[in-house]
């Protein structure tokens, strides 16, 4: 392989700290060329965020070369709670607008090993015990909200819990070892969330903690069971209308290799891929680019899909809300500066984050650039964020003004009034991550 990132790579054990997202990386030593391989490492806490303020607002240029030089990028996953939100002088646009000429491989069979049947060559598919799971609470009923709450101390287990928005009912839903994302099926219930392989050395050779995460799925009354299997790591988990399959995104093919003192690491960037839950069948949507990753699927009222790109051109991110048919053909650029789609329960609707990390946009799913501001964080950095069931309401979560590392849990009506905090992550002790609005009848 003709890309190299070494990264020294310094484990936050009780990823408390929103300016390291878990991880720290040192660069070691790097050099790169035009190749498929991402930097090594780990992704940030969250399905749906980005890992840099990209700052530009200018029209797409007809260039469609893409960087070769990525040496300068960190891979810290979908999102990185350290973004300072600065941007850039530049007021470039993507070099890619990403039109129907990239996408021939749109729809292609998975070959990444995501069939996690029992084939032969994959490892065996682990069983509750070994992710550490445990069932807590069966799902609330009605209107709940469930959060991702990450472990304060070493050896302890995350969990994802429920809420009422007036905090009139509380409950863990489940714990387990290293949740990195997790979503909610239609049927308000049903989860998908992904759990690191505590096995991935042995497996797949690869010592960059968490790097191979999988996907597992947890009915009411039933055992979690292993969707995903292979040299994958899954997050932004969404469920497709009928709730019989997933959108995720994706990263694959970590590898790792000494060459003299230096340990050198890459894997694929991220792409976005739908797995069947019945017959475990994985296909992905977007192509395989160096430079580019694709995150954050938000399925629309017409089966179509609106989701976020992140690229870099002359070491420097750019990011923009992209769209697809929900074959995965006709990408194509909608709007610069902007990321996190989350489309509302019928897909009519649609939240994102608006120049920046710090603004909260609502549009018809289908008009992204007649988008109206609804949320300001100011000097605070908005993170997560979910539609009510009936859509009159979002909750979201935001960073903090008095320094602490984690971020507070917010309801508000949908044009921003009564904004009501419904969790102090310091003064309860939580790192929230996460957030997801759903009704369960």
């Amino acid at each position: 392989m003709c890309c190299v990132h070494s990264f020294a790579t310094i484990r936050d054990v009780n990823r408390r700290s929103e300016t390291t997202t878990a991880f720290l990386f040192a660069a070691a030593a790097f050099a790169a060329c035009g190749c498929a391989e991402d930097a090594a490492g780990q992704r940030g806490p969250s399905s749906d965020g980005g890992a840099f303020d990209a700052g530009f607002d200018g029209p797409v240029p007809s260039d469609t070369s893409y960087p070769s030089d990525t040496s300068n990028q960190t891979d810290r996953g979908p999102e990185d709670r350290g973004s300072t939100d600065e941007g850039y002088d530049s007021a470039e646009a993507p070099s890619d607008a990403a039109t129907d000429a990239e996408t021939s491989d749109g729809g292609e069979s998975d070959a990444g090993g995501e069939d996690a049947g029992g084939d032969v060559g994959l490892p065996p598919l682990l069983t509750p015990e070994q992710i550490g799971f445990e069932e807590v609470s069966p799902p609330m009923a009605g209107s709940v909200i469930y959060f991702a709450t990450w472990a304060q101390g070493a050896g302890d287990k995350d969990s994802v819990e429920m809420m009422r928005a007036d905090k009139s009912e509380t409950a863990v839903r489940f714990r387990a070892n290293r949740v990195w994302s997790f979503g909610v099926a239609r049927d308000g219930a049903t989860i998908a969330f992904s759990s690191a392989d505590p096995f991935q050395e042995q497996n797949f050779g690869t010592t960059i903690g968490d790097a191979i995460q999988f996907t597992w799925v947890l009915r009411p009354g039933e055992a979690p069971f292993q969707l995903t299997n292979g040299n994958v790591n899954d997050e932004c988990h969404s469920f497709m209308p009928g709730d019989a399959a997933l959108l995720i995104c994706r990263r694959a093919n970590f590898w790792q290799r000494t060459v003299g003192q230096d340990t050198e690491f890459g894997n694929d960037p991220y792409r976005i891929v739908t797995v069947d839950i019945s017959s475990r069948e994985a296909a992905y949507l977007t192509p395989l680019r160096p430079g580019f990753d694709d995150i954050g699927p938000a399925l629309r009222d017409d089966g179509s899909i609106l989701f976020w790109r992140q690229e870099f051109r002359n070491n420097k991110p750019y990011q923009s809300l992209m769209e697809m048919n929900g074959d995965g053909t006709g990408i194509s650029y909608l709007l610069a500066n902007s990321t996190a789609p989350v489309t509302s329960p019928d897909g009519a609707q649609v939240l994102f984050r608006s120049g920046g990390w710090r603004k909260l946009a609502l549009a018809h799913s289908h008009d992204v650039a007649a988008g109206v501001e609804i949320l300001d964080g100011g000097t605070r950095n908005i993170y997560d964020f979910d539609f009510s069931p009936d859509a009159w309401q979002v909750a979201f979560t935001m960073s903090r003004a008095d320094g602490e590392s984690c971020s507070d849990l917010y309801v508000a009506a949908i044009d921003g009034s009564n904004v009501t905090r419904i969790i102090d992550c310091a003064g309860e002790g939580k790192f929230v991550t996460g957030v997801k609005w759903v009704f369960n009848d």
